[in-house]
Order: structure tokens, then C-alpha cells, then sequence
């Protein structure tokens, strides 16, 4: 008995370059999930500090359009300056094949 293959996912990530404490916000990471499903999904973003190699998850919903935006807390960063990278990825659901985004890096300063 055969089993056909999961849909191949493809997920987008983009987000800004410098994040400055006391700055504008919101810093939104964003991105888009395709193909669009007809449900939502969860999309865990992965933010991790090039210094240390330490590191936060976040989890969002994109929608059925398949987009999706994180905003994550002054706190997630603080006393934490310099090179950041986030990626993006999605474990897949039933019928869609898992994906991840490739990484964006961007810098934290006060």
C-alpha cells in the first residue's frame, strides 16, 4: 500500500536589521506560509544570540492566508546586545510536508 507525499511547504521570514531599546515599536518579525492551508498553523520562531549561543522560542498562528507576525517583548532582549538570528519553521501538519525559513540576522542595541 502506498502513501502519497505530504504538499512541500515553503516559509518566508523577515524582520528589521537594528532593534533599538527606547525605539519605535513594534519590531515585527513576519513571514508567509505557502501553499496557503485552509486551516491556521503554528509557526515557532527560534531567536538566538550569536555571542552565547543562547536562545528563545515564540510561537504564532498564521492565518489562512498563511501569514503569519511576531512581536516578541523588550524583555526577550534585554542586557543581550549585539548579533541576533531568527528563523522561522513549521513542523507540519497532516497533508503538509514540515519546512523552515532560512535564518535573518539583525543586530540589538541601546
Amino acid at each position: 500500500m502506498s502513501r502519497d507525499a505530504d504538499v512541500p511547504t515553503k516559509l518566508t521570514l523577515s524582520g528589521p536589521i537594528l532593534i533599538r531599546f527606547g525605539g519605535p515599536k513594534p519590531w515585527p518579525f513576519s513571514g508567509k506560509l505557502t501553499p496557503q492551508k485552509q486551516w491556521p498553523g503554528v509557526i515557532r520562531l527560534v531567536y538566538t544570540w550569536q555571542k552565547t549561543g543562547y536562545s528563545f522560542p515564540h510561537e504564532v498562528m498564521c492565518d489562512v492566508q498563511g501569514e503569519y507576525q511576531d512581536d516578541p517583548p523588550d524583555t526577550d532582549f534585554e542586557n543581550m546586545l549585539g548579533a541576533w538570528e531568527a528563523q522561522a519553521f513549521f513542523d507540519g501538519q497532516i497533508g503538509y510536508a514540515p519546512s523552515k525559513s532560512p535564518i535573518h540576522v539583525f543586530m540589538v542595541d541601546d
